[in-house]
């Protein structure tokens, strides 16, 4: 995934890796030799940062940057740069290295989290109650529309302490002792002040806050809300179970947590007998727990996108009212029996795309007082906050499988270089050892054979025909000889049927060519009679197969392989499965084959999809998927 190559000191490429003709699109003959500066925008051309780079990377050692860079089909690509300069013995500058890595992926992911930010506000800005927010020295900077509405004045009147202008005098001083001592233990709030609304009445709010903290975890201010509680005696229970919800449902960032708390908070506060949440995963919206009064029992329901709750709720985006139909819910006839559900009310669950990603359901037993539509704003309220959360622990949760995934892939990837490394270095010795100890003796015998000839006509002895024609004879079988040990180490290279007879005939030879080295059974099936990729693509191919077919060799114990070839849509589709004794998930997990790292490095080159299933005792199966509209190959 690195882009690294050299340039002379002028500027020119003169070197060219694999990393680099992926990201850029350039092949290592089309661009070697041209200057750096084909890789830049216009705009930065127009600028002189080409040479300035260099200059600077001269002057200092190194230069790093990151910015858009020109594809070769036009298209852009964010890139991490450094650009350091290379010195010889004497200390002076012959040329530069420079090293590219494609960050457009990771700077589409923050573009992605700043939306997300920004749809964050705007839910909060139509939250239905005032909502505010200030930063760490304790300064209001964000009102919501819903404070506007309430006290009918102007953003410019309200930010940093103006809005305390509109606190009764007398509650002024507990509002800045308040706001001090939180700042200094940074903790949340909670008092009762009076604030004059657009008819210039003071009305008692509840005002609380609670700190929130930036994507570093530094404490970055307070952010807060106010309720009208003049009707206070009636109340007082839901406006705490609204404080108590909003704790729960920002203080965790595990799912499970705010499931939990959502349900048993919501049941409270709408007066239901129980209830139950269902969260969308890869086989539909599911739920195994059921609130009951005070408690949890095991409830397992699966629902998918067709049925009717999901639907409507998806569509409607509101909160459904209904009085229980199990057909109607999809629910099991248990949930009316078992728990006496007469009336039910689902409340939808939206991440920051508008995507569902669940739904809260409580139940009314039957003889229990009916839902009342004043608590359906409340219950929306409190859904909002939860799928924030549910949004930012599932954020998280993906955030942290990226990274894991992506340490992964960069140890393997250096475990890969290192054992590719050590695999060339062991080969060239081997071929340097078969030239030697081969065709050197051969040449050797060829040398002594034409000195003794010329000895002899040089001292004036006049061999006969035979004789020289004897010794013209020895040297034609050490030729001969050579030819062949010649033939035999680039057959070992590179295969003879591959480059001569095409991909399908390579793959078919090999298989029997295992099967007579081996005995063990080794059978080829394809509905292909010829097909071939360019010449690297082969090849990539093929020392897939080879790689398979090695790795049972080696290590499965097996009696019988088979590699199957076919051509579905503008897929290829290429099996290589046996029945020796398989491997489980931690084997494969702990390996550091280098194989299976080289078949999923070549599986990449051709823009492919490798998949290894295996059970152990029963076998091994390697999958193999490459689009033929990506690699441009018809059969």
């Amino acid at each position: 995934d690195l882009a690294i190559f050299f340039l002379n000191a002028e500027g020119n490429i003169i070197s060219w890796n694999e990393g680099a003709r992926m990201i850029t699109g350039y092949s290592s003959e089309e661009i070697i030799g041209k200057h750096f500066s084909v890789l830049y925008v216009p705009e930065d051309i127009e600028k002189g940062n080409p040479p300035n780079n260099l200059n600077y990377a001269y002057e200092s050692g190194s230069f790093k940057e990151e910015g858009w860079r020109r594809k070769k089909e036009g298209g852009l690509y964010w890139a991490n740069i450094l650009l350091t300069a290379l010195k010889d013995e004497r200390g002076n500058i012959y040329g530069y290295l420079k090293v590219i890595r494609d960050l457009t992926e990771k700077r589409n992911y923050d573009e992605e989290i700043i939306k997300s930010r920004d749809f964050y506000l705007k839910l909060l800005n139509d939250f239905p109650t005032p909502v505010w927010r200030s930063d760490k020295e304790g300064q209001f900077n964000y009102f919501n529309k819903a404070w506007f509405n309430y006290t009918g004045r102007k953003s410019e009147n309200e930010m940093g302490e103006g809005w305390i202008s509109g606190v009764y005098q007398g509650d002024k001083k507990l509002v800045k002792d308040k706001i001090a001592e939180a700042l200094s233990k940074t903790n949340g709030f909670v008092f009762e002040i009076r604030i004059k609304n657009y008819r210039d009445e003071y009305r008692w709010q509840i005002f609380y806050g609670m700190p929130y903290y930036d994507m570093e975890n530094n404490f970055a201010g307070f952010l807060g809300s106010c309720f009208d509680i003049d009707d206070r005696k009636n109340y007082e229970d839901t406006i705490n179970a609204l404080m108590r919800i909003s704790e729960k449902l920002y203080s965790s960032l595990d799912i499970n947590q705010i499931v939990d708390s959502l349900v048993t908070e919501s049941v409270g506060l709408a007066g239901a007998d129980g209830g139950f949440a269902c969260i969308k995963n890869q086989a539909g919206f599911a739920t195994s727990r059921y609130y009951n009064k005070d408690h949890w029992e095991y409830y397992e329901a699966l629902f998918n996108e067709d049925n009717m709750i999901v639907k409507q709720v998806n569509s409607s985006r509101e909160p459904l009212l209904s009085e229980y139909s199990a057909d109607y819910f999809g629910m099991q006839n248990e949930l009316a029996e078992k728990y006496s559900a007469a009336q039910i009310i689902a409340v939808p669950l939206y991440i920051a795309e508008g995507k569902l990603i669940g739904f809260l359901v409580l139940n009314y037993a039957r003889g229990n007082n009916q839902f009342k539509g004043d608590y359906l704003q409340l219950l929306k309220g409190v859904a909002r906050n939860a799928s924030i959360s549910l949004s930012k622990s599932l954020n998280f949760e993906q955030l942290r499988e990226t990274e894991t995934q992506l340490r992964r892939s960069e140890a393997e990837l250096r475990n890969l270089a290192a054992q590719i490394q050590y695999g060339r270095e062991e080969e060239r010795q081997r071929i340097a050892r078969e030239i030697h100890d081969e065709l050197g003796q051969l040449f050797t015998g060829i040398n002594l054979s034409i000195s003794l000839l010329s000895e002899q006509l040089e001292a004036g002895e006049k061999p006969s025909a035979g004789e020289i024609i004897e010794e013209l004879q020895s040297v034609q079988k050490y030729i001969e000889k050579g030819i062949n040990i010649v033939r035999d180490i680039s057959g070992r290279l590179r295969s003879y049927v591959l480059d001569h007879l095409g991909l399908i005939p390579a793959i078919q030879e090999y298989c029997l060519e295992i099967e007579r080295m081996s005995g063990i059974k080794c059978s080829f099936k394809s509905d292909l009679e010829s097909f071939s990729f360019s010449d690297e693509k082969n090849v990539a191919v093929f020392r897939i197969i080879q790689e398979g077919i090695t790795n049972v060799l080696r290590h499965a114990q097996a009696t019988v392989i088979m590699v199957a070839v076919a051509k579905r849509g503008n897929n290829m589709l290429i099996d290589i499965s046996d029945d020796g004794k398989g491997f489980t998930e931690s084997e494969r997990s702990n390996s550091n084959s280098v194989g299976i790292l080289g078949m999923k490095e070549r599986a990449i080159f051709l823009n492919g999809q490798l998949k290894i299933e295996s059970i152990e005792g029963k076998g091994t199966s390697i999958h193999l998927i490459i689009p033929l509209t990506l690699t441009g190959e018809k059969v």
